[in-house]
This record gives structure tokens, C-alpha cells and sequence, in this order.
């Protein structure tokens, strides 16, 4: 493991081996060249260091407690930041819909903060779009934002370089900008679509398109986001039926996106959402009929069986949040225990490091919403 000091990085610079935060975070791919944005994003984000190694040499776990008390403090600054991302999507696309007048420039201002995001902590930012709930009012905004969220860890875990991510997020932000010209009674609609109904809602995909090349000037392969969302790699997709290849990348990127999102979040049946493991499962059974495999196995690789953030249930009964992984053991992450055997609070619960300790382990994500809700409220919005 090599530390880095944050001043002493150049723009231009290539690393031999990757870059990492921390916290084990991958920050730059090896042979990348450093950019002067990289380098300003780790300086908005507070980090004095990085590491150049192998992943499992530069997990700086140091004093548990302070790591601990960085990872509240990053999930806070998270959760605030993401809500504004919510915040300006729902007011350029209420402004569209009824004005015809969007500020491209403070949405791709949105990208870059969740670009920002997922480069300091995807896995973080996952915890935070998983715990927003939604409702029919806000759904449209929300899946807006977690769908450019996840289509840019998606692309990013599969090494795309920050310009092509950049307009993949604007894109994949812009993705279902059609179905705000179609006929809203339609769109709200809960329950079966009539086989007319599915025809017209279909056509959001061509609006969407025409509106990105037409209205924003989007390039072509960032437009065809708009268009080819819906398509499966089987070819029983729409609005072409286009098989495999014929597919554009960054469109493949976003319908993985859209549909784990979908799956984890429902609006209009919230009985019906999933967990993140379980959305997993789920996109990687489907993947060969319906998404290019390869970049779903790489997507889901970089996730955490336990991911960071998530309430577990430990065999002895008591309760805890996974704030750090053990990437070579993804089963015995490190935790703090925030919950005794009877569910009452510890605010002072101790720090484990399940590699360490052998007679504790994981039984499984805990499952209950009242006690996920409470863990939520005593870890971080008391200190928003």
C-alpha cells in the first residue's frame, strides 16, 4: 500500500496500479490519466489521502471510530445532496411540462454531483436511494435521479471514462423525458393498460428521442437512451425489437438501471419492492433474456452481499449497521452494533471487525421496517 498525499496529485498523471479512497473505494483505474476534476472532487470531499495497491492492501480502517463517525458524516452529506438532486429534477421537468423550459445546465450540474457520488462512495449512495421512499406525486422525479444514480455505477464499474459517463448521466437523467408529453391520465393510470393504452404508451420511447435530439441537441448515442430503454437483448423489446448488439451500450446501461430500480422501489405497490439482494437475484435471472449479462455480472460484482449502511441481524440477537466491507470477505464485514437482543437503542454500541471476531456473525438483513426507520433517525437525521 502506497499513501498519496491529495496536494501532491497532478493532472495528467498515470498511476501503474488503481486508486483507492480510504474507505476501499476505487477512485481511478490504473493507466487512467488524473484529471483536474478528480483531483477537485477529492478535495470538495475532504480527503487529505489516497492509495495506490491492491484492493485489499488499502482498506485504511485505522481508528475504527473515526472511520465510523466519517461514514455517518458522508451519509448525511449524502442524503442532503441527493435530496437536492431531487429537488432540481422535479423543478426543471414540472417547468418542461408545463412550459416547454428546462435548464440543461443545472441538470447536468445534477450528473455531476451524483458523478461525484459514486466515485467517493457508490455503494453509500446506494444506501441512500434505497432508503428514499416514494410516493405517486414523487415517483416520476425520484426514479429519474436513482435511474442516472445507478446508470452511472454501472457505468463506472465497467471502466467508462469520465466523458462518457458524463453523457450517460444526462441521458440517463433525461431518459423518460417523452412520457411528460403524453396524456397524463394515461401516465397515472394504476392497473392493466388496455392493448390501445400500451400502443400509445409505447410511443414515450420516439417522443423522448425526438425531444433529446431535437430540443436539447443531445448527441445521437445519448438520445437513443430515450428510445431504446425499453428494448431486451432477446429481441421481444420495444419500440424495434432489437437484439443484442444492436442495442447501444449506454441504453443496455439503462434498462439494467431502470429495471433494479424498478424492483426496489413501487410506487403504487409498495408491498410489492424488493431488497437490494434480492433485486440482485432477480436482474441476474433475468439478464440473459432481457440484459447484456456481462455488464450485469460486473455491475453486481462491485456490490456488497451486506452493502454499507444496511441494518443486519446478528446471531446473538442484537442489531447493527455494516459501515465498512472486508472486500476478500464479504460475509464478515465490519460493523457497529446499534440495537441489544430487545431492540433498544445503544448509542455507545461497540465496534466490530468480524474478520476478528469468530464466535459473531451475520444471520441475515434485518427485514423489519419500524426498527430500519428507527435505526435511520438515531444514525443520521439527528444530525442533519
Amino acid at each position: 500500500m502506497n499513501k498519496i498525499k491529495v496536494g501532491d496529485l497532478t493532472p495528467n498523471k498515470v498511476f501503474e496500479s488503481n486508486l483507492y479512497i480510504g474507505n476501499g473505494s476505487l477512485f481511478l483505474c490504473k493507466h487512467v490519466p488524473l484529471t483536474a476534476d478528480d483531483v477537485n472532487r477529492l478535495i470538495k470531499w475532504q480527503i487529505d489521502d489516497v492509495y495506490s495497491g491492491e484492493e485489499q492492501d488499502v482498506v485504511d480502517k485505522g481508528d475504527l471510530s473515526k472511520v465510523f463517525e466519517r461514514f455517518v458524516k458522508d451519509r448525511v452529506t449524502f442524503a442532503t445532496i441527493y435530496e437536492k438532486c431531487i429537488g432540481t429534477v422535479k423543478e426543471n421537468f414540472t417547468s418542461f411540462q408545463s412550459n416547454n423550459i428546462m435548464s440543461l445546465g443545472r441538470m447536468k450540474e445534477v450528473v455531476n454531483e451524483l458523478h461525484s457520488m459514486v466515485a467517493k462512495n457508490a455503494n453509500l449512495l446506494l444506501n441512500v436511494i434505497n432508503a428514499r421512499e416514494v410516493t405517486i406525486e414523487s415517483h416520476f422525479f425520484v426514479r429519474s435521479t436513482d435511474v442516472a444514480a445507478l446508470s452511472l455505477m454501472i457505468g463506472n464499474a465497467i471502466g467508462l471514462p469520465d466523458e462518457r459517463l458524463k453523457s450517460l448521466g444526462i441521458g440517463s437523467l433525461l431518459y423518460d423525458v417523452g412520457m411528460l408529453k403524453m396524456n397524463q391520465a394515461l401516465v397515472r393510470k394504476i392497473g392493466k393498460f388496455s392493448a390501445e393504452e400500451f400502443q400509445q404508451m409505447k410511443m414515450h420511447t420516439i417522443v423522448g428521442f425526438k425531444l433529446l435530439v431535437q430540443v436539447f441537441r443531445l448527441d445521437p448515442e445519448t438520445a437513443l437512451i430515450a428510445a431504446e430503454h425499453h428494448e431486451q437483448v432477446d429481441g421481444k423489446g420495444y419500440p424495434r425489437g432489437l437484439k443484442g448488439d444492436k442495442i447501444s451500450q449506454f441504453s443496455k446501461i439503462v434498462s439494467i438501471a431502470q429495471a433494479f430500480e424498478g424492483i426496489t422501489k413501487n410506487e403504487s405497490r409498495p408491498d410489492t419492492k424488493r431488497g437490494l439482494y434480492d433485486a440482485m437475484k432477480i436482474i441476474l435471472q433475468e439478464a440473459p433474456t432481457k440484459y447484456d449479462t456481462d455488464m450485469v455480472k460486473v455491475f453486481l460484482s462491485t456490490m456488497s452481499l451486506y452493502p454499507v449502511g444496511s441494518l443486519v441481524a446478528m446471531n446473538d440477537g442484537r442489531k447493527s449497521v455494516v459501515f465498512m466491507p472486508n472486500p476478500n470477505v464479504p460475509m464478515r464485514p465490519i460493523i457497529k452494533i446499534i440495537f441489544d437482543a430487545n431492540d433498544n437503542y445503544l448509542p455507545d454500541g461497540e465496534i466490530i471487525n468480524l474478520v476478528d471476531e469468530k464466535t459473531v456473525f451475520i444471520k441475515g438483513i434485518e427485514t423489519n421496517a419500524v426498527l430500519v426507520m428507527k435505526a435511520a433517525n438515531e444514525l443520521y437525521k439527528i444530525r442533519e
